[in-house]
């Protein structure tokens, strides 16, 4: 019984609460409301810019001129909108008021009427006329989306300007609320819309959107309704560089009177063609707008020639470069392959044609592209460095096409490349591509990436050393989880020792969770030396990774009590270096190594207390608000000093993912016999770097290759060259963000993003077999433009927000060496020479065929003062004893 009364309440407050009851729009009588929309561009934080935009107002009639006979809720809404006038958003004194010296009345919305089928509170579809204009159409559509409305309380599917999106209606006496979703908003997918798959170079858009309708106290109509949606942007590396977008909409009832007009017909379709004149039928969502070019607008030739001077050689890693790349750029993007293919074979860009070139392959058209095909010949030696350089360039594409892919992809299974140089570069392309790809489950399962992905799998089993590691390589790239399995197996079975290094190098690029027991247990032989002997360069990448990654609390135990027993001493204190790293990072791995510690059979002196040279240090290069960015710098020598491997690394940690933003790995091998040391390994005499730019493994670089080159070096008073190795000298495509905001109210608000970075990056190395010393050089110079804009797109007005920022910067790398004596020397110093950041924001607003325009700007710099950065504790005193305390106290180095 106490059920069936606890029931009966339950029903009766659920119609309490939650009444659904009928609208009373009657036949033949025109409603008139006053209705007004403002749109408000600023930036997305406070600003003494303020905003620019619009606020339209207008009176619209919205007459009933049919009626459902068998449903008085399924009708026909005739609205014509009077009296449209535009004026200012915000407040402003009369020299600033763009709209001042306008008519009061604008034709910026027709007198056309629309007809709405309206049915319940939902508009299904719109009869627009054939003679009106897409904007003025929008602007109706925008009307018409306030008189969409639910009675009843839950979720619902709509289509409005923003798209189909989920919205959610809540209701209380005469008032109901509609929140809308919009990131569940869908609309028709556009080539011309795309993001990055990387969040940390990518954009953040925060959005909201609340609509409150209040009901005539009858509840037959609606009284009022008002909406607003917000949009905030910001660059996930830089929150500052961000834009605001405010829409408010309001829809106020005044007077009904009879005599509207009524159409006759059986159905929606048949009343609306008894009206006379051409109607197409549409749906809410808008429409789009072109925006026609006004007197700024330049041919891409022009934009080229007004930047040429700064896109010369010698302005590479220079702000000017990388800001006149993204004028070029956008420029490109709207050109034919007839106008770009005339710019690359101008005379007079002949000293800037690699720069252009590094537009063309970042420009991600096919008319781009081609254009740049017809000028390369992949079979052409001559053209090494500038092929390499245009398909690093293509690599960092966010959006490839599938042509492209295709096109590069048959390129190398087809063997059509000038040398083996340009094979590796074009495989290394292939694997960022597939990596790009399968950030979408469509486009990793097309067949010439599932070709690719086998060629690739097929070649692990080459009997060819080259053919093995170039598809490591390109796997290493691709990080593409289905590999796994293939790296591993052939790290297990390999003999060849740097075969086995670039397996590891590829696993370590992969996340933690990867790193599966079946991993672990390959890792955990290679670096045991379970099964043979190996390199000491192999059992350094194996334990890093063990420790790094998902180690088992026995997996580090068993790291940890290998250490004494280890025959190469400074492999142990390596060990020893990234153990007690491990313990003070914040993850799951740090907190393994920290437990498997505190065990005193384990975390004891006679464990940790080993000696040497070699090792890991981290720390921070810059930390702001919303990245930190951090170094690694990781150093193996041999037991006769000499420098087997050294990486120095470069992290940008933002929004939840961290990026390689460089990995610099010097490394020698062979070099050892010199000195009647054995290290595992049966190499030739040799050295290099190998480079990783933006998570990209580039080509490595050999200064030294085989013993003739060592044995030249001693007729050669034993001294290397000491010049320059460029391992990557262009411009290339960072942030690549465009897309469409449609707006409730029927404006499109028009959001990109680009950002290119210049580099001129390499080394160089100075050795002697004489004196018993090496030097090697890390140069990595660079400048970032960041070009943002937020517009309306609308053929009466031009405003909006455009942001420019720039930011230059050079780190250099030294790494000294004496190893005349035991034990050896070494210092290490990494120095930044003053860092440059400036960021120009501007915000504009402009009747088309007015000469009034309001326009402010604003520009912010800072500097960061040139510094040296204190590296290892055991790094000072030998810098002091190799260079003597003068020179200390004038670098200021130590």
């Amino acid at each position: 019984m106490e059920a069936q009364i606890f029931g009966v309440i339950a029903v009766l407050l659920g119609v309490t609460f939650n009444q659904v009851f009928a609208f009373n729009y009657e036949l033949g009588k025109t409603y008139r409301y006053n209705y007004a929309t403002q749109l408000e561009i600023s930036e997305g934080q406070e600003s003494m810019l303020g905003a620019v935009g619009v606020h339209l107002s207008t009176q619209a009639d919205v007459a009933v001129v049919w009626q459902n006979t068998q449903n008085d809720q399924d009708i026909l809404l005739q609205i014509t909108l009077h009296d449209t006038r535009l004026f200012n958003a915000t407040k402003r004194e009369d020299n600033e008021n763009t709209y001042l010296s306008q008519s009061p009345i604008l034709q910026a919305v027709s007198s056309h009427p629309i007809f709405a089928h309206w049915n319940s509170g939902k508009v299904s579809n719109l009869f627009a006329s054939s003679a009106d204009t897409t904007s003025s159409l929008n602007v109706k559509k925008g009307v018409a989306s306030l008189l969409q409305v639910q009675t009843s309380d839950g979720k619902a599917t709509e289509v409005d300007g923003s798209g189909e999106c989920t919205v959610s209606y809540t209701n209380q006496d005469n008032i109901i609320r509609k929140t809308k979703d919009l990131s569940s908003c869908r609309k028709p997918a556009s080539s011309e819309e795309f993001s990055h798959h990387k969040t940390i170079i990518g954009v953040t858009i925060q959005s909201d959107s609340q609509t409150t309708f209040e009901l005539s106290d009858d509840k037959s109509i609606i009284q009022s309704a008002t909406s607003t949606e917000n949009y905030r942007t910001y660059v996930n590396i830089r929150h500052d560089l961000s834009s605001a977008v405010k829409s408010s909409q309001s829809l106020t009832f005044v007077s009904s009177e009879d005599g509207a007009k009524t159409l006759q017909g059986d159905s929606v379709e048949g009343a609306v063609a008894s009206a006379g004149g051409e109607f197409i039928n549409e749906d809410l969502e808008n429409d789009p707008v072109e925006q026609q070019c006004t007197e700024e607008c330049k041919s891409a030739a022009e934009v080229v020639a007004g930047v040429r001077d700064a896109l010369t050689f010698e302005n590479l890693s220079k702000m000017k470069s990388a800001s006149a790349y993204l004028q070029v750029l956008e420029a490109f993007r709207g050109s034919s392959q007839e106008t770009i293919q005339e710019i690359l074979n101008d005379d007079a860009n002949g000293d800037i044609l690699p720069q252009l070139l590094d537009v063309a392959g970042a420009t991600q058209t096919q008319a781009a592209f081609d254009a740049a095909m017809s000028i390369l010949d992949f079979k052409n030696e001559e053209l090494e460095r500038t092929l390499e350089r245009f398909l690093v360039v293509v690599a960092y594409s966010n959006h490839p096409s599938q042509d492209v892919f295709t096109f590069l992809w048959e390129l190398l299974k087809d063997d059509g490349t000038a040398n083996e140089n340009v094979k590796m570069t074009l495989a290394l392309t292939l694997g960022m591509m597939i990596n790009t790809n399968c950030a979408t489950e469509d486009k990793c399962q097309t067949q010439s990436v599932q070709d690719a992905l086998s060629w690739f799998y097929d070649g692990l089993k080459s009997e060819s050393a080259e053919t093995r590691i170039l598809c490591l390589q390109a796997l290493k790239n691709a990080v593409h989880p289905a590999s796994i399995a293939a790296i591993t197996g052939l790290l297990d079975a390999e003999e060849d020792m740097t075969v086995i290094e670039v397996g590891l190098e590829a696993l370590e690029k992969f996340k933690p969770e990867y790193f599966t027991s079946q991993v672990n247990r390959v890792l955990n032989t290679l670096y045991h030396q379970s099964r043979r002997p190996v390199s000491i360069v192999v059992q350094k990448l194996a334990v890093t990774s063990i420790l790094g990654k998902n180690p088992s609390e026995q997996d580090v135990v068993n790291v940890v009590l290998s250490i004494p027993h280890q025959a190469r001493l400074e492999l142990a204190k390596y060990v020893i270096s990234k153990v007690l790293q491990m313990t003070e990072k914040d993850s799951q791995a740090g907190e393994t190594v920290r437990r498997a510690l505190r065990n005193q059979a384990v975390g004891n002196y006679y464990n940790l207390g080993q000696d040497g040279f070699s090792t890991a240090y981290k720390n921070v290069l810059a930390d702001t608000v919303n990245a930190m960015v951090d170094f690694d710098i990781n150093i193996l020598f041999t037991g006769a000093g000499l420098l087997r491997q050294s990486n120095f690394d470069v992290l940008m940690h933002a929004a939840g993912e961290s990026m390689m933003v460089l990995q610099v790995a010097g490394y020698s091998k062979g070099l050892e016999y010199f000195f009647g040391e054995e290290t595992g390994g049966d190499d030739e005499a040799g050295a290099g770097l190998g480079v990783q730019l933006l998570d990209m493994q580039l080509r490595p670089l050999n200064m030294v290759a085989g013993t003739s080159d060592l044995m030249s070096m001693a007729w050669n008073l034993g001294s290397a060259s000491g010049s320059s190795y460029p391992a990557l000298q262009g411009i290339m495509l960072l942030h690549d963000h465009v897309q469409k905001i449609s707006l409730q109210s029927g404006f499109d608000v028009d959001f990109t993003l680009h950002g290119g970075a210049s580099v001129d990056l390499g080394g160089s190395l100075d050795f002697s077999l004489w004196d018993r010393t090496s030097t090697t050089i890390v140069y990595n110079s660079g400048a970032v433009a960041i070009k943002g804009s937020t517009k309306v797109v609308t053929p009466f007005l031009r405003t909006g927000l455009d942001f420019h920022a720039e930011a230059s910067g050079v780190i250099n790398f030294i790494t000294d060496v004496q190893f005349s004596t035991l034990p050896p020397m070494f210092c290490l110093q990494m120095m930044q020479e003053p860092l440059k950041y400036r960021n120009h924001v501007n915000v504009y607003e402009q009747l088309t065929r007015s000469v009034n325009k309001y326009e402010a700007k604003a520009v912010r710099r800072t500097k960061i003062k040139d510094l040296s950065f204190k590296l290892m504790d055991e790094n000072s005193p030998n810098c002091h004893e190799m260079f003597g305390k003068d020179e200390e106290e004038d670098s200021g180095w130590w």
